[in-house]
């Protein structure tokens, strides 16, 4: 029987608009925000990021770096950033319904700052029992370990938890441990899996 629900946080509570902040990247960095992010794959940056290696003001410092452009837009590329945080249509109501009935587990992968300010903007945090993220557990998302050590402290068994992600190889993985599992793709379909799995 399912009794918590592990929910994913980038692309399934909150999201990113590329398009509506394309003009304030050109106008600050002269590229839009694809080219700007594309080179935090670079030297392993965002997996650094995310395990707690490097703080946000060293992610975004290195990612100005590797375009050339002076670090003294530093504040600007964090303003930027929060600016192009938005919360995912109907995912607050949604978590309103879950939480009458589950306990919710937030499993992020992100970085601390990036992490606190998505929860705080949004005022998410109370809907959660308990939050886990990668930069505080020491394992990326692709690493089977993050999500031992989620049952572990939560003191859960596989088979009593519900994880949600917006990606297939996440879900492959806790569905390999046991758990059952749903890819996000929006609020609608998800609320129409749930009712599917009779969580709903």
């Amino acid at each position: 029987m399912i009794t918590t629900i592990l929910i994913d946080l980038n692309e399934v509570l909150v999201k990113y608009d590329n398009d509506i902040m394309n003009p304030d990247f050109i106008k600050e960095f002269g590229m839009d925000p694809q080219t700007f992010w594309a080179v935090r794959r670079k030297n392993d940056l965002m997996h650094n990021y995310c395990l707690g290696k490097i703080n946000q003001d060293e992610f975004l410092s290195e990612i100005l770096r590797l375009h050339g452009i002076s670090v003294d837009k530093l504040s600007k590329a964090k303003e930027l950033y929060e600016r192009n945080i938005f919360l995912v249509k109907d995912i607050k109501e949604l978590l309103e319904d879950m939480k009458k009935h589950y306990r919710l587990v937030l499993v992020a992968g992100d970085g601390k700052e990036s992490l606190d300010m998505k929860l705080d903007k949004f005022g998410l945090r109370k809907y959660f029992d308990s939050v886990y993220c990668t930069c505080y557990e020491g394992f990326l998302k692709s690493s089977i370990e993050f999500y031992k050590i989620v049952l572990e402290k939560e003191k859960l068994k596989p088979e009593e938890c519900l994880f949600i992600d917006d990606q297939e190889r996440f879900t492959n993985i806790a569905a390999d441990l046991g758990m059952s599992a749903i890819v996000f793709h929006n609020t609608a379909s998800l609320i129409e899996d749930l009712r599917k799995k009779s969580i709903l």
